[in-house]
């Protein structure tokens, strides 16, 4: 028993330092989407957003941050 345990626990401490997995994501698409009618003369977009880039903030870790998937 004893050794079936010095066995199993490198193990498991090894998986534990395992990198993440990704899953790969679709495309951000807006092409079957209806557009949004707008009743304005013209739409101005300010960009004053700065990205923390550290916990708890996750948008970072996002393969299209989302400050950038609202230009899509």
């Amino acid at each position: 028993m004893r050794k079936a345990m010095s066995l199993f626990i490198p193990i498991l401490l090894l998986a534990a330092c395992a990198p993440e997995e990704r899953l790969p994501m679709a495309p951000i698409d807006f092409a079957g989407e209806a557009p949004i009618p707008l009743a304005v003369a013209n739409v101005e977009v300010v960009d004053e957003y700065v990205p923390p880039e550290r916990l708890p903030h996750v948008e970072h870790a996002a393969p299209v941050p989302p400050y950038k998937a609202v230009r899509i």
